[in-house]
Formats: C-alpha cells, structure tokens, sequence
C-alpha cells in the first residue's frame, strides 16, 4: 500500500513531547501477585513495551521497574501503571501534538480513561489484541507496520550496497549499463522484482524496466522505467532511513481522527492525490483515486492540513485568471505567442 509514503521530515517535532494522560492509578494490585512477582498480563506488557520498535515507537520512552525485594509494592505498582498509560497513549495518539507541529487538525475525542484501561490490560489474556485496539483503525496503519517490520529485517541483515553513480544523465531498457546487475540485487531485495525473474537475467531489459516502474510507483516517482538521477537517489536512501521515514509516517497517522464508518476522503498532499474510501477497511484497487493540485512547500503557499465535514461539492467551478497569474505568467506568453490563449481555452 502507497497511500501514505513520502510521509517524511517529523524529526524536528518530536521534541513538543505529547503529554501523558493523567489519571488517578486504580486501586490495589494490578501488576504483581502475593509474592511479589509479575502477572501474566504483566510480563505481557512489559515485553510489549521492550519490543515496542515493532509498533513505531522506542522503548526508551518507557521507565520500567522491576519488583524486586525491598521495593515498595505500591511505588512499584505506580510507576508501572504509569509506563504502560504512557505507552498507550502514545499508541493511540503518538508522542506528539499536530498543533505542535502546525497541523489544524481537531482536537482529539475526550480524554482515555486510563484507569479503565489499565484494568482491562491487567485482566487481559490476549494483552497484544488489546494494545492493537487502541492503535489507528486505519488499514494503511497496519500496512505500514508490515512494512516497518519488513524494512528493518532488511536494515538489520547487513550494510547497504549503494548503486554506483550512473554512466550518464539516465539510462533505459535496451541501453549498455555495466551495474545492472546490482541494480537487479536491490530491486529484488526491496520487493519490486522476484528472485525467479531475476535469475540468469543479464543487462537493462524489459523485465529490469517493468520492476524500476514498479519502484518508482512506490516512491512517488514517475514510473516510466528509466534509470534516472532521482531515481537513482532514492534506490540509494539508506535502509534505516526508510525505516525512520515510516516510524514518521505511523507518528502522523496516530494525528488522525478516528476514521468514519462511511465513506470519507484523504489527500496526499506530497503526493498530489486524493483518494475516495467507501470505508476505514478499502485496499486500495476499492479506492477512488485522482490527482489534485496543492499548494507549494512549507512554509509560504502551503496546502493547510486538516480535518472537516464535506458540507457541498462545486462540480465545474468559475475561475478566472489571478492578477498576478495574468502578470508574471499568461501575459509574458502570450507576448511570444498570441494563440496560446486559444491553445489553452481562454
């Protein structure tokens, strides 16, 4: 699924830190038994917490004790309860505000009940089912999981082989390219070519163009099957940096308000296009899918982000020429060239 890639550049937000919610323990032992050792759900939990890389999140944030003799149980049992309210709010609404970050986006619904929460996690036998409920209920959020886990297999499996500099400007099917092997070995390493295909298979043919389409479709590219300059870059982004890029992209998701049972719409800003959802549940052959024309980069002329009701539609709306379009664009046109304004329908 690509509805959410290219997501990217969070890093600098993350330190408007996304308060904890606040909210009175419950009352007796939740964590231990009688001698002081971990419940089930516990363990659950604190292993949850130690491998919550797995859900985008670093286990760093989550202080956790360990019930040892001469710790008192009930300090224990706070600062517990007080990792795992913490952890579950960053699942359900990450580590930060989109205010912090500029985003418009409507305040969240009312506060989770953490004393509530932190019962039923106590109580829980399948502790991981119920630290996914409070996770998005978007089907893209567990796509890019899937593919959080996939890329950092790949991140962990050894260093990087970047492709070397291309012999010129770009390079298409049927044209000499001495590294085509290599540009071979990543794209089956990412996905985007089948080892089957890719064995005995030499020089940049057909089957080579088809699966650098299939890349560049991914990235938000132009998949014309060309070995180019940006694409060549993006072949050569570091693996841990494309798992950083989706941690990110998780991070925003968590911003979002729940997803409407009915039909609702996104748009993909970085990527000029909008998507139309029947429901929170499409893939996206299911989606209605057009381009959109947004607005340039942070921060002047930037499409606001946002959250709202669609209240009407205008099919076919009346525009007419800015002044400063007709100065600084149509009018030094159409002074090289008059049947431009027929050309264009003015």
């Amino acid at each position: 699924m690509h509805m959410l890639r290219r997501i990217v550049g969070l890093s600098l937000f993350l330190h408007c830190a996304l308060p904890v919610l606040a909210a009175e323990p419950p009352p007796s032992r939740l964590w231990t038994d009688a001698q002081g050792h971990l419940t089930q759900a516990a363990e659950a939990l604190r292993e949850e917490m130690l491998q919550a890389r797995r859900r985008g999140l670093d286990p760093l944030d989550y202080e956790l004790p360990v019930p040892v003799a001469g710790v008192d149980p009930a300090d224990f049992e706070r600062r517990f309860s007080q990792a795992v309210a913490r952890f579950v709010t960053h699942l359900e609404r990450g580590h930060v505000a989109p205010q912090e970050a500029g985003h418009a986006l409507p305040p969240r619904r009312a506060a989770l009940d953490a004393a509530s929460t932190l019962r039923a996690l106590a109580r829980a036998g399948d502790v991981a089912a119920l630290l996914d409920a409070h996770e998005p209920r978007y089907r893209h959020f567990v796509l890019l999981k899937q593919a959080l886990a996939r890329y950092r297999r790949l991140a962990e499996a050894g260093p990087d082989v970047p492709l070397p500099k291309l012999p010129s400007r770009r390079v298409a099917a049927g044209e000499p390219y001495a590294d085509a092997g290599l540009l071979r070995q990543r794209l089956v390493q990412l996905g985007d070519l089948e080892t089957a295909s890719a064995a005995g298979q030499d020089g940049f043919d057909a089957g080579l163009a088809d699966a650098l389409s299939r890349f560049q479709a991914r990235h938000g590219l132009a998949a014309d099957g060309v070995l180019g300059a940006s694409t060549w870059r993006e072949l050569n982004v570091p693996l841990a940096r494309r798992v950083r890029q989706i941690e990110l992209a998780m991070e925003r998701v968590r911003w979002l308000p729940p997803p409407p049972d009915g039909p609702f719409i996104v748009v993909n800003i970085p990527q000029f296009r909008l998507y139309a959802f029947k429901g929170p549940g499409d893939s996206e052959q299911a989606m209605t899918a057009m381009n959109v024309i947004v607005g340039r980069t942070f921060p002047r002329f930037r499409t606001p982000v946002f959250s709202a009701d669609i209240r009407q539609v205008v099919f076919r709306p009346y525009w007419d020429v800015p002044a400063n379009i007709l100065r600084n664009e149509l009018l030094p046109d159409l002074r090289r060239d008059l049947r431009i304004a027929e050309r264009e329908g003015y």
